[in-house]
């Protein structure tokens, strides 16, 4: 599989494991029980998701995938 970049360039997308995790409380100095998900690397900019840009992330039974809004 590879993405269209803003300069032509193609790059290979490699599929990323993570763990779902809890959200932290600073207020209340627990963990909420929603979940939470935190996406950390240069593979995004790669990709062409620049920080500040708003993304969508339409949710099916067991999937989810992010997308320039």
């Amino acid at each position: 599989m590879a993405a269209q970049l803003h300069n032509s360039e193609k790059v290979l997308i490699k599929v990323r494991y993570y763990i779902l995790g809890y959200i932290w409380d600073w207020d209340q100095r627990k963990f909420d029980r929603s979940s939470s998900i935190t996406l950390k690397g240069d593979y995004i900019w790669d990709l062409g998701v620049e920080t500040g840009r708003k993304v969508e992330v339409p949710c099916e039974q067991g999937k989810l995938i992010m997308r320039l809004a």
